[in-house]
């Protein structure tokens, strides 16, 4: 998950909760320190709700509620439903928590518990998924041992025998970490669970393609001239080489080529910006910024700017 920067870090984050809605980040910091940080980005003051002072941005629609230890953001590219008043008013309790109107909801993440990595939705973890109504994936650690646990929730069936649910994990290897060792699989009829250990490396080297940059992306598009501002405008540095661009258009069916964004200098800092000329794309519906090799299949969306208004 790419998020603004807000001048924290994710390493400093206490917690993270991700929904439909909006992102949920709980740190110790001041709502003045994030304050001075959006300053110097495209965010502008946008009045206050229950307690937050509120940023918004329209390049692409972001919006951040802002008080001391809690960032409530939404993006219109991040999230289906982009509300931030939704969000805190279900932090605060005015409004009916899904707990209370979801059986499986309740059932999970009383399963689940608390966790310092938590995923729920429908599709995964894929153990049986033609009759899960819902799962749950979760990384924790305890007494310096780290745990991955997946978790599926059948209403009226099991997910089947524990061999068939090995070969399940067999068959999509993608569902458990690749690091996961002394996997342990239970079914108890309403619900299958996987528990596998997963060695630490607190001193492992970070890997730019799993740990890119946390950066906050801003763009303008002039239409007389045909082209396209980007902005880094605050957060980490980056390589220039893993950073290019890939331009939308209805024949490239999602296809991304990677093009370099900054070929002339070595990294992209805060402050750097670069023109990018469509004068010669005549269908292009957006641009995105695209961090992986040029030479490589991998990569990671960072931010994409529609030509359009409605963004």
């Amino acid at each position: 998950m790419e998020l603004d920067h807000f001048g924290i870090g994710y390493e400093n984050y206490d917690s993270l909760t991700r929904t439909n809605l909006a992102t949920v980040i709980e740190a110790d910091f001041t709502a003045d320190d994030v304050a001075s940080t959006l300053a110097d980005t495209g965010y502008e003051p946008d009045g206050s709700y229950r307690g937050y002072d509120v940023y918004s941005r329209s390049d692409v629609r972001r919006r951040a509620a802002i008080r001391d230890g809690v960032i409530v953001w939404a993006s219109a590219y991040r999230h289906d439903d982009p509300d931030i008043e939704a969000t805190i008013d279900a932090g605060h309790g005015h409004s009916r928590q899904y707990h209370e109107a979801s059986e499986a909801f309740t059932a999970v993440t009383d399963a689940v518990g608390a966790s310092r990595l938590l995923y729920i939705g429908g599709s995964h973890p894929g153990l049986n998924s033609g009759i899960a109504e819902l799962g749950a994936d979760a990384f924790r650690i305890d007494d310096g041992v780290a745990y991955q646990l997946l978790i599926e929730w059948y209403e009226n069936a099991s997910a089947g025998s524990e061999d068939q649910m090995q070969r399940a994990l067999e068959q999509q290897q993608h569902e458990l970490t690749k690091e996961a060792k002394t996997i342990d699989i239970k079914d108890d009829g309403h619900f299958a669970t996987v528990t596998a250990r997963v060695p630490t490396r607190p001193g492992r080297e970070r890997d730019p393609m799993d740990d890119p940059p946390q950066i906050t992306w801003g763009g303008r598009f002039d239409p007389a001239t045909r082209t396209v501002t980007l902005r880094h405008e605050a957060g980490e540095s980056a390589d220039s080489d893993l950073i290019c661009y890939d331009i939308d258009t209805p024949e490239d069916r999602r296809e991304v080529e990677k093009k370099p964004l900054w070929p002339d200098q070595h990294t992209v800092s805060a402050g750097d910006e670069t023109t990018v000329d469509l004068s010669d794309e005549p269908t292009a519906e957006g641009i995105s910024v695209v961090y992986g090799p040029l030479d490589d299949v991998s990569f990671r969306m960072l931010f994409t700017l529609p030509l359009e208004d409605d963004r």
